[in-house]
């Protein structure tokens, strides 16, 4: 069923349906036949602006009735070598599923999925209709692949967050204040990886320098022992209680004192340490180079607020030891005289009552235990109602921690072990569960070394345990969204990856998703429904994956999805299908619905990589190939897009050199009036091209490196390049050829350039500089441009003819404008894309087009130039249009100035 049957002409949509027979012969169905033709015609009009490629057949063998562009575009065929064949050559998995379906009466419908050997994805669709008793079929293949961005956001700041869990563990563990302030140096070290740090403590008006750290071996630790607050940057952040950065501080007024500068610094961060609202201490931070600290500012402020809340731990830990270590040797003078046992005991009773913490003192032998009055206001009970006996104290501790502190009791108790400490949960007097600190020492032994007394504290750390979850909640979660964060979703990869190289048939894939035009959303409608857009859109993903799947924000409106223990490739194709279909439903805001809609990369297989930075990196890298090429889209990562990315970032690079070094220049293509001198042709105008010349490559395309000046903003440059050049070139033409004297130049702008306020001036300077009627010069700007721009390009286009500037409508029929749109332009000549001069010979429809073209500028009193002329053929029927200019092959390539002087010379 996969061939032409021999003998069988080939039959095309217009014999199928328009019922060539018999009757097509008689005059009387000559009206019923034009009418049906026009039909068609219309008909096959609309398919070929389709975006996805739709095959017409016969349902007896498949055999194509007719395709549109799209078709002919994706199997890479002509018409020609389409129409009549069987769609089985191309969908060869249709064979099965025409058998399946054909069952008598039932409209089949098949929907399949094709991956292409460079990665992309068709969804294949065939539907069977009976129309006038015959059944045709209906082939649909929808491209639903990505393109991608060029670069990789690295991790530093994912690294500094990270640090914020181990930061705070760290100071949890440090024992004594001068620990603390050790691991606080050494923590901002490892985070940011300054040349400087100071560690400030507020001490009245002052600042006492603790800690310092500095690459300097030199450094002057003197001269930053004590600083005045609200004196310099370090003092202004002590008094206001404000971050401060300066990027110099030779410019900054804050930064008074001479020995930052003679210390090199170029650079410097100041965070304010706060507890309970109050500043207590400042951490400097300083550079030898220019660095901008501020993009780290939320990172520092929160790693400031951990670090001494840290040091605040530790201070209130060495102060309770050192209290338990006091009253160890209280207990201890108390046997050496009665006497000093009554005066200590006295003391030592005033010392329990005013003491916040809860205080105990066991008595091994007997069992008894006695708790200070601040024990049970710490718990919420009354005296009575707690036994003072171990048992009683174990009974208010939590069942899954009893056996825990058993043992430690029991290891305590031994004979080589004084002091004790660790953490459970207890029993308040309300039936809530607080979590405790305990510390205690052995203060007597028999002599055989069996513990016989045992003091101690009870200290209520709940606050700081749920601040210490909190933390690694924040740390790991999205705060607005509640969604994962790069960090945890950095280490889901990562054990994937790793999961993945231990066993080949583990597989996962990372999608990485980028919300389109949010900006405009978060402009127009505010930031808070911007936040609500965010929260919406990362519960609908959630929805859209299994609960054993990850979903991130990375931030922003990115959001990052990982699908691990995969079986197949269908499954994140699907994923992304549910992803992208859930994000375009409307979200209702005031009353309006609102759609948002979004780009998706994704990195398949991703276990082959070397880490989840790379893994990552591929998903962005896709995502942003995606956004570029229309939004709404998605991309499957490969290594020819990491190529061709790497490409044109070099491309970019060498952009610069090249503007520096003349490297581009201009090429120039006449424009010739159709039977202007006596029937025959005569060149009227030239239209300007950039070339460049690459000192490695040779000459490059400008279809490679103009979307590239567009991206990067350097098409301003080149736009201004070409103006001066252009300019240049056709005063000299003037000057030596008096016949060049009525020629105009034609010189390309774009959309940006549409936004530039200073076109118009520099386009004044050019024509003032090279002494040029503004009627000389032309500017072409395409549909496609005009329409991005919007109403903004009408006051500009305007400014230009308001000036004498000609202006032409390049690349017609490529925009989609609309006839109002375009009645406004300030343009007189439309030129007619060479797609559709291309196209004439193919059809009447084709040429049909570009007749109706025609007619439409001559209805707006515009001119028409045709593009792309190369066959004498092309030049006659255009003739015989109305068309006045054509441009192309047929009359001269573009060529240098100095050859295009010697042609003007030769035929003007």
């Amino acid at each position: 069923m996969n061939k032409r049957f021999e003998g069988d002409a080939p039959l095309t949509l217009r014999d199928e349906l328009i019922g060539l027979g018999e009757r097509s012969s008689r005059k009387s169905f000559y009206p019923e036949l034009k009418k049906r033709l026009g039909e068609l015609e219309r008909t096959s009009l609309l398919l070929d602006q389709a975006p996805d490629a739709v095959l017409l057949m016969a349902w007896e063998r498949l055999s194509i009735l007719e395709a549109n562009a799209a078709a002919l575009r994706l199997l890479g065929k002509s018409r020609d070598e389409v129409v009549g064949e069987s769609a089985l050559v191309f969908f060869p998995m249709l064979e099965k599923v025409v058998a399946k379906d054909a069952v008598p009466g039932r409209e089949a419908l098949h929907l399949a999925e094709m991956i292409a050997a460079d990665g992309a994805v068709f969804e294949i669709s065939l539907s069977r209709q009976t129309v006038n008793g015959r059944l045709y079929g209906m082939l649909m293949a929808r491209d639903v692949t990505q393109r991608t961005r060029m670069q990789e956001e690295l991790n530093q700041r994912v690294s500094e967050l990270t640090l914020l869990n181990e930061v705070g563990f760290r100071l949890a563990s440090s024992s004594t204040v001068d620990a603390a302030i050790k691991n606080i140096v050494e923590s901002i070290e490892r985070a940011i990886q300054t040349d400087m740090i100071l560690f400030f403590l507020k001490e009245g008006g002052r600042l006492i320098l603790r800690a310092h750290k500095s690459h300097d071996p030199d450094f002057d630790i003197k001269a930053f022992s004590d600083h005045v607050v609200d004196h310099c940057l370090c003092g202004s952040a002590a008094a206001n209680g404000m971050a401060l950065y300066s990027g110099d501080i030779d410019a900054d007024p804050l930064c008074s004192r001479p020995e930052c500068k003679r210390a090199g610094i170029r650079s410097a961060a100041v965070l304010p340490l706060r507890l309970f609202g109050e500043v207590r201490g400042v951490i400097a931070l300083g550079s030898i180079t220019p660095r901008d600290f501020q993009v780290h500012g939320p990172l520092l402020e929160s790693l400031a607020a951990i670090l001494f809340t840290g040091l605040q731990n530790a201070t209130l830990y060495q102060e309770a030891r050192a209290h338990v270590e006091e009253l160890g040797n209280t207990v201890r003078s108390l046997l050496e005289a009665e006497q000093a046992l009554k005066i200590s005991e006295s003391r030592l009773k005033l010392a329990l009552e005013a003491a916040n913490e809860g205080l105990w003192d066991w008595n091994v032998a007997s069992g008894e235990v006695y708790f200070s009055p601040g024990y049970y206001r710490m718990l919420g009970f009354e005296p009575e109602a707690v036994a003072s006996t171990v048992e009683g104290w174990m009974g208010l501790i939590h069942p899954h921690d009893v056996e825990l502190v058993k043992r430690l009791e029991v290891e305590h108790l031994g004979r080589h072990k004084e002091k004790y400490e660790f953490e459970f949960r207890m029993r308040d007097g309300s039936g809530d569960w607080r979590w405790i600190l305990s510390k205690g020492k052995v203060v007597e032994r028999d002599r055989q070394g069996n513990a016989l007394r045992v003091v101690g504290t009870h200290s209520d750390i709940t606050a700081r345990k749920e601040m210490e979850g909190r933390l690694r909640h924040m740390a790991l979660h999205d705060a607005l969204t509640g969604l994962a964060n790069r960090t945890l979703c950095l280490e889901r990869i990562e054990r994937a990856v790793a999961r993945a190289k231990r066993h080949e048939e583990s597989k996962f894939a990372v999608l990485f998703i980028d919300l389109d035009r949010f900006k405009v959303i978060n402009d127009s409608l505010g930031h808070l429904f911007g936040d609500q857009v965010i929260i919406q859109i990362g519960n609908r993903i959630k929805n859209c994956v299994r609960e054993a799947d990850t979903v991130a924000r990375l931030g922003g409106d990115e959001f990052l999805v990982v699908l691990e223990e995969l079986e197949s490739g269908r499954f994140p194709v699907q994923a992304i299908k549910r992803i992208r279909q859930a994000i375009c439903e409307p979200i209702i805001w005031e009353g309006r619905a609102i759609q948002v809609t979004a780009s998706i990369g994704a990195e398949l297989w991703a276990g082959l990589r070397a880490d989840a930075q790379e893994v990552i990196r591929n998903a962005d890298l896709a995502m942003h190939w995606a956004k570029a090429k229309g939004r709404n889209r998605f991309k499957v990562f490969t290594e020819r897009l990491f190529r061709h990315a790497v490409t044109r970032m070099t491309l970019e690079r060498d952009m610069d050199h090249g503007l520096a070094s003349g490297e581009f220049f201009l090429v120039f293509q006449p424009i010739v009036e159709l039977g202007a001198d006596g029937g025959k042709d005569r060149i009227r105008g030239l239209e300007a091209l950039m070339r460049w010349r690459h000192p490695e490559r040779g000459l490059i395309s400008p279809s490679e490196f103009i979307p590239i000046a567009e991206e990067t903003g350097k098409i301003r440059e080149l736009t201004s390049l070409a103006l001066t050049l252009a300019c240049r070139t056709l005063a000299g033409w003037r000057s030596r050829l008096p016949a060049a004297a009525d020629l105009y130049m034609a010189v390309n702008v774009s959309a940006k350039d549409l936004l530039r306020s200073d076109l118009a001036s520099v386009v004044r300077h050019a024509l003032e500089t090279f002494v040029l009627p503004p009627d000389r010069l032309r500017l072409e700007v395409t549909e496609t441009a005009v329409m991005q721009v919007g109403g903004a390009s009408l006051a500009f286009l305007g400014e230009l003819t308001a000036q004498g500037v000609r202006l032409s409508l390049d690349d017609f029929g490529t925009g989609y404008s609309s006839m109002s749109h375009l009645s406004r332009l300030p343009v007189d000549i439309l030129k007619i894309d060479l797609g559709f001069v291309r196209m004439m010979d193919h059809g009447p429809r084709h040429l049909e087009i570009v007749k109706t073209i025609v007619d439409l500028a001559h209805n707006l009193g515009m001119r028409v130039v045709a593009e792309g002329v190369e066959h004498p053929r092309q030049r006659e029927t255009l003739f015989r249009l109305g068309c006045e200019y054509c441009q192309g092959y047929l009359f001269a390539r573009p060529m240098p100035a100095d050859d295009m002087e010697a042609l003007l010379a030769a035929r003007l």
